[in-house]
């Protein structure tokens, strides 16, 4: 097996993230140091549930007036913050933190 296969079940309005299932742990960890909040800037967690609704850079870039480089530089920080190696999995553990 490749790794984790979650699905995210998206509210019928794409609101929220209502339930996580995954086959698997997760692979990788969060980093010890803050609460899940105080790890990201007030920007990421404008994007989060943007991201979890499937929304492409240039999306998110015109709802938040932003440029998409900054989207995808704000998407590779929360990377890096959550040792997630895709969005699906930057998501999901979102999830988890109880950030969406």
């Amino acid at each position: 097996e490749d790794g984790p296969c979650c699905l995210a079940v998206i509210a019928p309005d794409g609101a929220s993230v209502k339930d996580l299932f995954c086959s698997s742990g997760a692979q990788g960890s969060l980093p010890p140091d803050g609460s899940p909040r105080e790890r990201f800037s007030r920007r990421e967690l404008e994007l989060l549930p943007l991201l979890a609704r499937g929304l492409s850079s240039r999306e998110i870039a015109a709802r938040l007036s932003i440029s998409p480089h900054n989207v995808t530089k704000h998407r590779k920080n929360m990377l890096e913050k959550t040792n997630a190696r895709n969005t699906l999995e930057l998501v999901r553990r979102a999830a988890q933190m109880g950030l969406i």
